[in-house]
């Protein structure tokens, strides 16, 4: 789940149980249409997170409604699981939606444009957006050496 989480940059409300509405096996694109503000929702999955899909689906039992369950029964809380997964791990002070945090600076460190790149991690005003593009140290460090560069190649 937590490869799931960060590529895709769902928030934590919209991993909430989810009726499945279509086959995801059907290439790279799956529908969603029952989100937290009941606005349709597209994600275009990378090779990583349709494999995942892909196991559930191929474990779905046809009594269930949900995509990822427990015995046929939704998934409500994953705090508990969240911290024994960090435990096993080795990771200390990690809370499931600072995955929602890096996957926003992936998408933007990555060069995907900062509207798409809300568009895809759900963020629909450019102040809570900015909240989650967290800059840091190196990130200072880059533009300082960008800058360099190119008054460097003024000069010449």
């Amino acid at each position: 789940m937590v490869t799931a989480k960060a590529p895709s940059a769902h928030a934590r409300s919209r991993m909430r149980p989810r009726r499945r509405l279509m086959n995801p096996l059907r290439g790279r694109q799956a529908e969603e249409g029952e989100t937290k503000n009941t606005e349709g929702w597209t994600v275009y999955m990378d090779d990583e997170l349709k494999e995942i899909i892909h196991g559930e689906f191929v474990n779905w039992q046809l009594h269930c409604p949900f995509v990822f369950h427990r015995d046929g029964q939704p998934i409500r809380d994953i705090r508990g699981s969240w911290k024994s997964a960090c435990k096993l791990a080795g990771l200390k002070n990690r809370l499931f939606h600072d995955l929602r945090r890096t996957a926003v600076r992936n998408m933007v460190r990555s060069g995907i444009p900062e509207n798409i790149a809300m568009k895809i991690s759900g963020h629909k005003t450019r102040s809570v957006f900015d909240r989650y593009n967290i800059v840091s140290a190196e990130d200072l460090k880059q533009a300082a050496a960008k800058q360099e560069a190119y008054l460097k190649g003024l000069s010449n």
